[in-house]
């Protein structure tokens, strides 16, 4: 469940929304409590989760940083902009991680490793 709470506060703060101090607090620790508990994931489905803080917490960071030079509404938008990308970029170690889980359904005995090709 605090999945899913820090997954809807970090939505929000990705779609630049101005939130005051004690708010802000609140999304912090939601969010920290959810990176604590990917390391006791499987291997398969960490990749997954890191992309969706990643590409979160990247819209959130490109879409403040904007707000900061005072470009207003447009903002949002790179601020999606930006999430897109990150979420993108990790794609390929995802779809590897699927495929290492279907794979170990049938071999037990499977170990995957993904090594990220420089470049």
């Amino acid at each position: 469940m605090s999945r899913l709470i820090a997954i809807a506060l970090l939505g929000l703060a990705c779609a630049g929304a101005r939130v005051r101090a004690d708010q802000a607090e609140a999304v912090n620790a939601a969010t920290m409590a959810y990176i604590k508990e990917l390391p006791e994931l499987p291997q398969t489905q960490q990749a997954h989760q890191y992309s969706v803080v990643s590409s979160l917490w990247g819209g959130a960071s490109a879409s403040d940083l904007c707000w900061l030079t005072g470009a207003g509404p447009a903002c949002f938008l790179l601020g999606v902009i930006r999430g897109q990308y990150i979420w993108n970029k990790g794609g390929d170690e995802r779809a590897f991680w699927e495929i290492c889980e279907s794979q170990q359904r049938t071999d037990a005995s499977l170990q995957c490793e993904w090594k990220k090709v420089p470049g």
